[in-house]
């Protein structure tokens, strides 16, 4: 999914879940809730015993009123949660950040399309004085002409990035500022998953047990446990003559697998 088509769907999520901060919605979810209650064998929905507000947080006002039904109770939590989900997704899609990278996205859609691209363009150059608006206008052309003769259908990004990887060193010279563009997409993550899942994968191999690694080890090790799959379909007995013929000890000792 591309950073415009995410933020589209984000944008419409975002207005799902307004639409359902309302008292309808909430009396049509604590409705449903109920009629299930009796289905999955679940207790009646109680208020929590009431407690008295500690002394340092009195003010000489009166304290704060306590709900006189469990539903009034679960109305109020059930409005936080969508307040919350609903700001929680426009943080993060609406940062400036995220703006710059659909904009580089957009000025390479829009140019494969042969649609208008000149607010995006002055948006990115803008921002990247390295880059010359001259010869990437040219180029983004000779890049829409290659792609019109070869289909008639939409191009996408993944298309595009696939025939620049399939060129050869000179021939991608010719495109050196689209590959500039294309470049600032592929090293700019639109999540954070991967970054998150690599400390969760430290955190497992990196025990108090196994502390005392170098570097390069840990980084080595951590490669192979988040990529398994890829680690399942190596030749290992390709890897160990690789690795024996590397060392004239080795090559006396082991021999050839």
């Amino acid at each position: 999914m591309s950073a415009a088509e995410a933020q589209h769907v984000a944008s419409l999520t975002v207005k799902t879940l307004q639409d359902m901060r309302s008292d309808q919605s909430w009396s049509s979810f604590y409705a449903l809730v109920t009629a299930l209650q009796g289905k999955l064998d679940v207790d009646e929905p109680v208020l929590p015993r009431r407690r008295k507000v500690p002394r340092r947080f009195e003010d000489g006002q009166a304290a704060g009123t306590h709900p006189e039904r469990a539903e009034d109770l679960y109305r109020v939590a059930y409005f936080e949660a969508l307040d919350l989900a609903v700001s929680s997704i426009q943080e993060r899609f609406d940062q400036p950040g995220y703006a710059m990278y659909r904009n580089l996205e957009e000025l390479l859609l829009q140019a494969l399309r042969d649609d208008d691209h000149t607010a995006a363009m002055q948006q990115v150059t803008g921002l990247y004085h390295e880059l010359d608006a001259g010869a990437l206008t040219v180029q983004l052309k000779a890049l829409a002409s290659h792609f019109a003769s070869i289909s008639s259908e939409g191009t996408s990004l993944k298309d595009c990035i696939h025939y620049l990887r399939s060129l050869s060193a000179d021939a991608r010279k010719f495109y050196s500022e689209v590959v500039c563009v294309v470049q600032l997409l592929l090293v700019m993550p639109a999540t954070n998953a991967v970054s998150e899942r690599s400390f969760s994968t430290m955190r497992r191999i990196k025990t108090y047990l196994r502390s005392t690694m170098r570097q390069d080890r840990l980084n080595y090790t951590m490669v192979m446990s988040i990529y398994k799959e890829l680690v399942d379909q190596l030749d290992l007995v390709a890897v160990s003559n690789e690795f024996v013929s590397k060392n004239e000890h080795r090559s006396r000792f082991f021999g050839k697998f």
